[in-house]
């Protein structure tokens, strides 16, 4: 994949994420980082997100991806769709996130 600006932004969100850095997440998606936007191995950040193992930072990612607009129902190559992915035990308080959004 070209490394375009645009896929630049996704990356260094991307990066946030695995950092579990919030308060660099809220930049990168002002600084214009697209949130249904892929990385490295069709990586999105809703996915990235809600597979960290911390869960506070865990849930406030999902929560501020899903409000920023990522799509959760986004199936991915290789992939399952982010609600499948993440309803094993460690992820069900995000998985409830993600179901919600779809709900709405």
């Amino acid at each position: 994949m070209a490394r375009t600006p645009a896929h630049r932004k996704v990356l260094r969100l991307l990066r946030a994420i695995k950092a579990g850095d919030l308060a660099a997440v809220c930049a990168e998606i002002d600084a214009g980082a697209d949130p249904n936007g892929v990385g490295r191995y069709e990586t999105a950040p809703i996915r990235a997100a809600t597979m960290r193992p911390d869960a506070p930072v865990r849930e406030a990612m999902t929560e501020l991806l899903l409000a920023a607009g990522a799509d959760p129902n986004r199936h991915l190559l290789g992939y399952s769709r982010p609600l499948y992915a993440f309803t094993s035990a460690p992820h069900a308080s995000a998985a409830r996130k993600v179901a919600m959004s779809t709900w709405r």
